[in-house]
């Protein structure tokens, strides 16, 4: 306790604190006795208690209780005098002294010390709660959200402005009535069973309601009703804060209308895109069967006409006669590619074509291609030239098959669109890629015409007068290879001058393969006294063909080779050929696909049941990939499309059939 005393005389300081001491009293005992110096002490520290005397030195003892008041007014003051009479001392007392002890009486003033701090602390209590309540009170008026209280039963005793405002009910038409006058009665029964148990049990409820203001219109507020309890710690009241969310909820109603809506429009065009979708696919499969359909009609007859023009060279001796077979051959294989211009377009189109990454003989797939180009550049008159960087690998990963077809696509037109020079394949090594160019001395394109030259079906010459013939699709082939493969394609080209194409594609160097027996290519069978001697003599081959000129001509083409040939007009005849004749009757079976009774597919997969060792190769005139991988899957070792070449069937049977 801070002890403040002011006593003129030194000694009856000392024996003041020496009697409250004694008696129990603890305390820090400050001696002043000067106006100034009592001003100084009231203005710098806090004090429990002043201990005055009545007649200090210049100063009268009402102007001291005056100076308290005004700095501290909760200290209380006790006058300790020996020249004090009654009737000043309850004056006095009337002024804000809290009691007074005469000197030669000092035994009152241990009681009147802990009196005085007792009442002075609850009044300082009570002061600092009247304060808070003052101030709890001016912020529920002043808040932006609604405050009620009520009784325990739900009676409204008191609402704030911002109450008024929301409800349009002012505090005396409030007073007294139940909070049921804001029902709107569009709550659930449970929500106010729920809040009536919460508040029940002493605990705070959280949640929102519908109520109705004054003119009947309702609103959704966020309410919090807390529970109030006494110092005894029974509930008294409740205190409900509530905020207006009315807004909120209409936007999320419009939000969730906006939602609905939005949701409803998605599947809407989730089902317009299933629907177009589920109509593309379809459209897709029938162009798809279409395309395989045409591919079968076309070169199923194509079949019978080239590979009689083959037979025919073959067996006739006449010059006129061999070159018209070879012109009929020439016009086949023409005919052909354009077919599978228009197959592998349609792949392309519909994502379907696939890159078959492999090792490649990189200068020998350039070399085969210059040397199927080399008689029509002969023929007009062209030289056509291979140049290949020395620095270029051998071996390099990629699709033999596509970069054959791109080369050859490019000569094919340089020759073409050349009359007089030559054409130029090169090929060299530019750092991480390999860079072909294909370069002629030909016609030439203007700026309009290199511009439209990749898209599908445009030639650079389109009008009825045009000297050069073509689908023109070629180009729009070779870009899309050249793009699958992760490569580029360029063209440069002037009028008169020439054109250059330059395509860059990934160079990935590979190890050199293994050679193997079958991929060593065929050399000319040798001829004995001017006769060639075939090259499937002793070999005994099952087929099974229902077209009877294919029939006839495979009879023909393996006749030649000294095949031994037996045939069936469909699938299940020559499966019981098969049963008849036994498991080792034959090396090697031939089948068409598409038959009646029973298609090459099955009788495939009874010949993989029947004699698992029996190698069976399709024939088919459905040259698409997916007809390749039915053709696997249905056990067929090989895949031979139609029209048939007599090298690729000889080559393929030469390598399947069992030795006998």
């Amino acid at each position: 306790m801070e002890l403040l005393i002011l006593e003129d005389v030194r000694s009856d300081f000392l024996l003041l604190r020496r009697y409250l001491s004694q008696r129990g009293v603890t305390a820090h005992f400050h001696w002043v006795y000067d106006w100034q110096e009592i001003q100084d002490a009231l203005a710098t520290q806090p004090w429990d208690l002043i201990l005055s005397d009545y007649n200090l030195p210049g100063i009268r003892f009402t102007d001291l209780l005056r100076l308290v008041k005004e700095r501290q007014p909760d200290v209380p003051v006790v006058l300790v005098s020996g020249s004090v009479g009654e009737e000043t001392a309850v004056d006095l007392l009337k002024q804000g002294l809290w009691d007074f002890v005469l000197k030669d009486n000092l035994i009152r003033l241990v009681p009147i010390i802990e009196r005085s701090l007792r009442e002075s602390g609850e009044r300082l209590g009570r002061r600092r709660a009247e304060a808070s309540l003052r101030l709890v009170n001016a912020a529920m008026k002043a808040a932006d959200n609604a405050v009620m209280i009520t009784d325990l039963d739900g009676n409204i005793e008191w609402v704030n402005g911002a109450f008024t405002t929301l409800t349009g009910y002012t505090l005396d038409e409030l007073r007294g009535q139940n909070k049921r006058i804001l029902n709107s009665d569009l709550e659930r029964p449970e929500t106010h069973a729920a809040l009536w148990s919460t508040l029940e049990s002493g605990r705070t409820w959280r949640g929102e309601m519908i109520n109705r203001r004054k003119d009947g219109t309702t609103y959704h507020e966020e309410t919090t009703i807390t529970p109030v309890r006494d110092e005894a710690g029974v509930l008294t009241h409740f205190v409900s804060v509530r905020e207006d969310i009315s807004k909120r909820k209409a936007m999320e109603a419009a939000l969730m209308e906006s939602q609905q809506a939005l949701q409803a429009h998605k599947d809407h065009l989730e089902d317009l895109v299933a629907a177009r979708t589920a109509e593309a696919e379809r459209l897709a499969r029938v162009k798809s069967e279409f395309l395989a359909n045409m591919s079968h009609e076309i070169r199923t007859p194509l079949n019978a006409m080239l590979g009689m023009a083959q037979v025919g060279q073959r067996q006739t001796d006449g010059v006129k006669e061999r070159a018209t077979f070879a012109r009929i051959l020439d016009s086949g294989q023409h005919l052909l590619g354009v077919l599978d211009d228009i197959l592998d377009f349609s792949k392309i189109d519909a994502g379907k074509m696939q890159i078959d990454p492999g090792v490649v003989d990189l200068p020998r797939v350039l070399v085969a291609a210059i040397d199927m180009m080399a008689e029509h550049a002969r023929a007009s008159g062209l030289d056509l030239r291979l140049e290949i960087d020395p620095a270029l690998p051998r071996w390099v990963t990629g699709d033999a098959l596509r970069i054959s077809q791109i080369v050859v696509n490019l000569l094919s037109n340089a020759v073409k669109f050349t009359e007089r020079g030559g054409v130029i394949l090169s090929a060299e090594r530019d750092d991480r890629s390999f860079v072909l160019r294909v370069s002629d001395t030909g016609l030439g394109m203007n700026e309009e015409q290199v511009a439209r030259l990749f898209r599908p079906f445009e030639q650079a010459d389109s009008t009825t007068t045009r000297r050069f013939g073509g689908t023109g699709l070629g180009l729009a082939i070779t870009r899309q290879l050249v793009e699958l493969m992760r490569g580029t394609i360029a063209v440069r080209s002037a009028p008169d001058v020439g054109t250059t194409f330059t395509i860059h594609l990934p160079l990935v160097e590979a190890a050199a393969p293994v050679e193997r027996a079958e991929d060593r290519p065929y050399e000319a069978p040798p001829r004995v006294d001017g006769a060639r001697i075939g090259r499937l003599v002793g070999v005994r081959v099952l087929a099974a063909e229902d077209n009877e000129t294919n029939l006839f001509l495979l009879g023909e083409m393996l006749g030649m080779e000294g095949a031994v040939l037996t045939l069936a007009d469909h699938g299940a005849a020559a499966f019981a050929v098969l049963e008849r004749s036994g498991e080792a009757a034959f090396d090697i079976v031939l089948t068409d696909i598409q038959m009646p009774v029973m298609d090459g597919h099955t009788l495939a997969r009874k010949i993989r049941t029947f004699a698992p060792t029996l190698p069976v190769v399709g024939l088919t005139a459905h040259a698409m990939d997916e007809e390749r991988q039915r053709c696997e899957a249905s056990g067929m070792v090989a895949h031979v499309s139609k029209p048939i070449d007599l090298e690729e069937l000889v080559a393929t049977i030469r390598r399947h059939a069992r030795t006998p």
